[in-house]
């Protein structure tokens, strides 16, 4: 029993189409049989039918055609209102398929024997277009049984009468079928010639006007070489592949498609309604692929002939698998932050920007207090506001961008580079500049012994605005001068488990910006907060045995720096590794920037706090700290008569009210006469 699955369903139309075409030809041929023939002994005048059968009796499938087509012949002899004193018989032979064979056949019937008045067949299309147009020579009406269809008026077949349905008939069925089964995408493949191409682009508008996607249409000119077709057809990964090609060479097609490995659950070929019985039997031809592989292609071939079938789609099944699909449903779904993650993560950065805030409040209400006023407080607020910056950046970074639209994006993505890139030059660059003047005051004047040019408050300042200015600039220039495109990557495809038959993939997609130099741009931004960083690690290590007893800042800002540090050498590649998962990026990055960030903060501003609220302005002293290092001279001052001499008058020092720098301020270190300067 085969395997395959075949929806056909026959009707009477061919029997029905026979009679008329009898009954035409009797009406056309009356008086000529009559002049021509004789009575036989029953007294009724021979009309002779010439038949044209494919397949002799080796042909199992076909082997009784003739006398199937014999008995018609007799049932219709035996009506006796239909021909009156006429009777049909049939001569026929076999044409072997091919069209020289159906010319052999028409010669025999044409000039051997009593004449025929009407030709029967053939079935084969290769054979049907030589006979029809050669019979019309010879007056000699075609009842042509192939199913390509002839355009009717068409000049080479004046006396071909159709019988078999019009293949475009069906069409409006295999839309229905197709809608029924789910099927959206589906494609052609048939031979190139001007009959089946008119079919076929009356089946591409039906299916096309159905909603019916046809992912490519294949012409075939040589039925024997459809490789070229086939790839094409693995290419679109078309599933559900309707075929427009004679019966006659379906079998060498069928054999091509089963080399190409384009059979088996995943496809469905869908053949012409005039494949008719088991057509995959008819082996007139020698074929590369044995009855096995041939049984194999043909096991999920559907077909139908009429109308019939949408009625009984119901009970169509492949056979007790599972309903093929037209194809890979790909969902697309964009990568999201977990809601727990950014939450979570909104929360501790909510706490921290009140803490920040805090930290903000206390500095400029205090900031005449002796504590606060020898730190700098403008350069401290200048390193609060880069820590706000930089907290509200993870709340930019931490909003879905598949929610959305391109604008929206590209801006939201400027709004973070811009955030990060100034947040980093206001809260480095101030805390490198408060470690440079430590370095210069004290390095150079314990080392040197002598007058120290100011450092006030302003030109540092002007320093860190040089810093944001070139960011500015920076990002300024790539938002004019480059197009920024929002870009769609695919992350990672999971295919539905719970039914993997039906091919449901989930695909992953992360959405990003783009633009075509924004390499250099990066660089340009990386680069001078690379050399910030490096110049801030230099710093910390040279003011790195230079305290203030009472506040302890300097280690503080050394300590801030290679924390800075250590979180951008771990942050860096920790952020490239984790890409591609946008929870564990997100989660890094928040870490990245949350815990230097609150560190320094931290570090920089609770001892000062400690000490506002423990200690009056008269508790406050400075000095040097002696140097453990055995093999470092630069602050040992055990035997430096000058050294200890700065030591006693630092410790003599009253500061005066904290009001701004002018250029004729100065630092005078190793004198009597000395102004202490916000550090």
């Amino acid at each position: 029993m085969c395997l395959r699955t075949f929806i056909h369903i026959r009707g009477m139309a061919a029997l029905h189409s026979c009679l008329v075409c009898f009954c035409l030809a009797h009406l056309c041929l009356t008086a000529r049989c009559m002049n021509s023939s004789s009575s036989d002994h029953h007294g009724k005048t021979p009309l002779y039918v010439g038949g044209f059968f494919t397949f002799d009796e080796t042909v199992s499938a076909t082997a009784k055609l003739p006398q199937v087509a014999m008995k018609a012949i007799e049932h219709i002899n035996n009506l006796s209102f239909l021909l009156d004193d006429y009777e049909l018989r049939l001569r026929w032979g076999y044409t072997k398929g091919t069209g020289a064979g159906a010319l052999s056949v028409l010669h025999d019937l044409v000039f051997k024997g009593p004449p025929v008045v009407l030709a029967w067949g053939p079935f084969n299309d290769r054979e049907g277009f030589v006979l029809s147009e050669i019979a019309a020579t010879y007056n000699l009406v075609q009842c042509y049984t192939g199913i390509t269809f002839f355009e009717q008026g068409d000049p080479r077949y004046p006396l071909t009468i159709q019988l078999a349905e019009d293949e475009r008939a069906v069409d409006s069925i295999r839309l229905s079928f197709s809608n029924y089964m789910g099927w959206k995408r589906v494609a052609i493949i048939f031979l190139d010639v001007d009959s089946i191409r008119r079919e076929v682009d009356n089946m591409y508008r039906v299916l096309t006007e159905g909603g019916i996607h046809v992912l490519t249409v294949e012409p075939v000119k040589d039925i024997s070489d459809a490789y070229q077709q086939l790839q094409n057809l693995k290419k679109h990964d078309a599933r559900i592949i309707f075929i427009r090609v004679p019966l006659g060479s379906a079998l060498i097609f069928f054999c091509q498609v089963y080399k190409q490995k384009l059979f088996g659950p995943k496809y469905v070929w869908i053949i012409p309604k005039y494949y008719y019985g088991p057509w995959w039997r008819l082996r007139y031809q020698n074929l590369d692929c044995n009855d096995e592989e041939i049984r194999q292609v043909v096991e999920h071939v559907i077909g139908f002939e009429s109308p019939d079938v949408v009625q009984h789609r119901k009970s169509f099944s492949m056979n007790g698998l599972y309903q093929p699909v037209d194809g890979a449903t790909e969902v697309f779904v964009f990568a999201r932050i977990s809601p727990k993650l950014r939450y979570t993560m909104f929360g501790i950065v909510s706490m921290c920007i009140v803490f920040g805030l805090g930290v903000f409040f206390v500095n400029n209400k205090y900031k005449q207090r002796k504590v606060m006023r020898i730190t700098s407080p403008p350069l401290n607020n200048l390193i609060i506001i880069g820590g706000l910056l930089h907290y509200a950046s993870i709340f930019l970074h931490g909003t879905e961008v598949a929610d959305l639209d391109n604008f929206s994006t590209i801006v939201l993505c400027h709004a973070r580079v811009a955030f990060t890139a100034i947040g980093t030059s206001l809260a480095l660059g101030a805390l490198f500049m408060k470690t440079y003047r430590i370095h210069i005051i004290f390095n150079k004047a314990v080392s040197k012994l002598r007058r120290v040019r100011g450092l006030p408050d302003s030109k540092l300042i002007i320093s860190v605005a040089v810093l944001v200015f070139i960011d500015i600039l920076v990002q300024t220039v790539w938002v004019l001068t480059e197009d920024t495109n929002v870009v769609e990557v695919e992350l990672h495809r999971s295919l539905n488990p719970l039914h993997p038959e039906k091919e449901l993939y989930t695909v992953t997609m992360m959405k990003y910006c783009q633009s075509q130099n924004q390499l250099y741009f990066a660089i340009v931004i990386y680069a001078t907060k690379s050399l910030l960083l490096i110049f801030g690690v230099f710093l910390a290590w040279g003011t790195r045995r230079i305290t203030i007893p009472q506040l302890n800042d300097s280690k503080y800002l050394a300590i801030s720096i290679y924390t800075v540090a250590l979180a951008t050498v771990l942050g860096f590649p920790a952020l490239e590794v984790s890409s591609n998962n946008v929870s564990l990026y997100f989660l890094v990055l928040c870490m990245s920037i949350v815990i230097p960030n609150t560190l320094v903060l931290c570090m920089l501003f609770l001892p000062k706090i400690w000490q506002l609220f423990k200690n009056n302005d008269d508790a406050v002293s400075i000095s040097l700290m002696a140097s453990e290092s055995r093999d470092s001279k630069l602050y040992d001052t055990g035997n430096d008569v000058h050294s200890q001499r700065l030591y006693k008058e630092l410790q003599k020092v009253d500061l005066p009210p904290y009001r701004s720098r002018t250029r004729h301020d100065t630092h005078t270190l190793g004198t009597t006469h000395f102004k202490c300067t916000p550090i």
